[in-house]
């Protein structure tokens, strides 16, 4: 029984695992992107304090402004792109989620009528000594 017991988590935790490295990826890409839009976005308010101390303030302003205007479409873009990609990793995950909670079920089934059962023995063990 006690063998079934760490069968039965460590089958969980792997298809736990499975499934959430697969959706991680999304996620590691998606963080890439927004990660590199803020350190973008964190040099040019830098750059821009650093030119406003300086006389070159109104060229580095402008040239700041082109660079923003010229990253927000690619920005757009990236995230357009991103968004079938997303689409078409939950189309393949979700049929992989539903075979493993198919796959899962009966033992988990199985488990928690073993569990109800140890759970009655220790009740009825319980009552015995308190008598």
């Amino acid at each position: 029984m006690k063998y079934s017991l760490i069968a039965a988590f460590v089958v969980l935790a792997l298809a736990q695992g499975s499934l959430a490295a697969e959706v991680t990826e999304l996620e590691k890409m998606t963080n890439f992107f927004e990660d590199m839009k803020n350190k973008m976005m964190a040099t040019a308010q830098e750059l821009t304090d650093t030119l406003r101390n300086q006389e070159l303030a109104t060229q580095a302003q402008s040239f700041l402004e082109d660079g923003r205007s010229q990253l927000e479409p690619l920005a757009t873009k990236i995230q357009e792109q991103l968004q079938p990609l997303a689409a078409n990793v939950q189309e393949q995950i979700s049929p992989l989620t539903a075979n493993v909670q198919e796959q899962l079920r009966p033992l988990v089934e199985d488990f928690k009528a073993k569990m109800d059962d140890v759970i009655r023995i220790l009740m009825e063990q319980a009552k015995a000594i308190a008598n």
